[in-house]
């Protein structure tokens, strides 16, 4: 292990205490160096730790849905008066 990843492995470690062993397994799954041995979306979503959670819970209320929202709604208008001036970067 490099000295990049060591700080993260040790930090799940620390969480001995406060975690679960499943939680702490899902972290280091998901912290592996290799890209060939960390899982993929799906694995992670099938992990042990998440199958007891219900993935249609809604995470946001009806104010921040609407302040996203709000946010698309002006980045999309942005957009169309840019693009109708000629001009494709948002950013100016």
């Amino acid at each position: 292990m490099d000295d990049l990843t060591q700080p993260m492995y040790d930090a799940v470690s620390d969480l001995k205490e406060t975690i679960s062993e499943s939680a702490r397994n899902l972290l280091v799954t998901m912290l592996q160096k290799d890209p060939s041995h960390r899982l993929n979306a799906s694995q992670i979503l099938q992990h042990e730790w998440l199958a007891d959670v219900d993935m249609t819970t809604d995470i946001l209320d009806e104010q921040e849905r609407h302040l996203i929202r709000k946010e698309f709604t002006y980045q999309l208008q942005q957009k169309k008066l840019k693009e109708g001036r000629g001009v494709t970067d948002l950013n100016t």
